[in-house]
Parts: structure tokens; C-alpha cells; sequence
């Protein structure tokens, strides 16, 4: 009895292990503007970032085959995040564009590691929740990209003026490029911000495209799998 005890828990645990990766993601969103209110806007970001990474590093932990490069990149994303604060000037601006680089490496290898288990395991509710999580990390990863090609090119993006000089200090109003991101992943296209250097328009209409199929051929492929499951189990009961 207490042997099936433990395995449910396990089993439930692993039901929900994407849970915490989509709230963290959707949390970066939904607090940032309040939250930037009360201790500004980078710092706001950088909090929920970190609670952000630490989701994501503590579901690749549950494989233990990848614990080591996991916790490797984990740790180093998150120490990088807050080490920008403690420079400025040039240092800080490389240090900035260090810490972005592996968290585009962290993040785009737990997205790889997400859809590889959702391919190898059968497809349910649990497989559809990582799937979703594997869209949000996919907004992130090109927010964090836009940032790196404004700081080394410089005018890569035109926003409204509401936007203020937001768009042109990504060090310091980072959510404009998650923003920017998700608005071009799901093609929506207010035109408040648009790229404006050859670089961010490649990455724009690719991210677009990516985000299309992502829906199109990942999601929808999984959704009819598990109706077509659902049906096979009811046909033969």
C-alpha cells in the first residue's frame, strides 16, 4: 500500500511538471508592469526571469541523464542575470550580452528537451500542457534575441512615442522585447514597434513563421493525436 501510495504522488507530480514552467512564464507577463511600478522595470523583469529559470532548471532535473549540463546552464543563467546589476558602463553591456547568449542556450535547450519527451511519450493532457510550454519559452527565447541585436546594433527596432526611449535601452526595459516578441510569435502585428535593421527583420518574419507552424503542425498534430487515442481506448472498452 504504501509502495502505490509514492507511485501516485510520483504520477501526479509528473502529470503537472510543466505546470510551473507555464505559470512562471505567463506570471513574467501578467506581475511585470505592476511590479515595475513599485521597483522598476529591470529589476522587475530580472526577479521573474529568475523565478522563471529555476521552474525550467528544476524540470530538467527530473532527468537524470541531463542533470549535469542542466544545472550547469542554470546556474550560470541565473548568476549572470542578477552580475549585470553590479556593473555598468562597457563591462556591464558585455556582461549584459554574456548572460542574454546562455540564457538563449539554457532556455533553448530545455525547449529541446521539452518537445523531444513530448515526442517519445504518449500523447496527453500532460504532453499538451509542455507543448504550450514549449510555445511560451519559444516567445522568450527571441525576446531575449531582439535584446542582444538592439545592443549590438543600435536602431534596430522603431516604436510609437508612447514607447518613449524604452525600445532603445534594452539593458533597462527588457519586457519591450518580450512584448515585441510575443506580439510577432502570434503574428498579431500591431505595428506600435517594428524592426527596423535588416538582422531584427530576418529574426521577426522567421520567428513569425516559426510561431505559425509551431500551432499549425506541433499543437494541432498533438490535439488530433490524443481525439484519435481517445477514440481507439472508447472503441475498444
Amino acid at each position: 500500500m504504501e509502495y502505490q501510495g509514492v507511485s501516485t504522488v510520483k504520477d501526479r507530480r509528473y502529470q503537472w511538471r510543466f505546470g510551473p514552467v507555464v505559470i512562471a512564464s505567463l506570471l513574467l507577463a501578467l506581475l511585470r508592469p505592476g511590479l515595475a511600478r513599485l521597483i522598476g522595470d529591470r529589476p522587475s523583469f530580472d526577479l521573474l526571469f529568475s523565478l522563471l529559470i529555476v521552474t525550467v532548471l528544476v524540470l530538467l532535473l527530473d532527468q537524470r541523464r541531463h542533470r549535469k549540463t542542466a544545472t550547469a546552464l542554470g546556474v550560470f543563467a541565473l548568476v549572470f542575470i542578477w552580475l549585470g546589476h553590479v556593473f555598468d558602463g562597457r563591462t556591464g553591456t558585455v556582461i549584459f550580452l554574456l548572460g542574454t547568449a546562455i540564457h538563449l542556450v539554457f532556455l533553448g535547450y530545455a525547449l529541446y528537451r521539452i518537445l523531444n519527451s513530448i515526442m517519445q511519450s504518449r500523447t496527453t493532457a500532460n504532453a499538451l500542457s509542455g507543448a504550450v510550454c514549449g510555445y511560451l519559452l519559444l516567445g522568450i527565447i527571441w525576446g531575449d534575441a531582439y535584446m542582444a541585436v538592439e545592443i549590438i546594433e543600435p536602431g534596430s527596432f522603431h516604436a510609437v512615442e508612447s514607447f518613449g526611449d524604452a525600445i532603445g535601452n534594452p539593458k533597462e526595459n527588457p519586457g519591450v522585447y518580450e512584448y515585441f516578441s510575443f506580439v510577432t510569435l502570434t503574428t498579431l502585428g500591431y505595428g506600435d514597434i517594428s524592426p527596423a535593421s535588416e538582422t531584427a527583420r530576418n529574426l521577426a518574419w522567421i520567428e513569425a513563421m516559426t510561431g505559425q507552424l509551431y500551432l499549425a503542425i506541433f499543437i494541432a498534430g498533438l490535439v488530433g493525436q490524443h481525439l484519435a487515442e481517445r477514440r481507439l481506448e472508447q472503441s475498444d472498452s
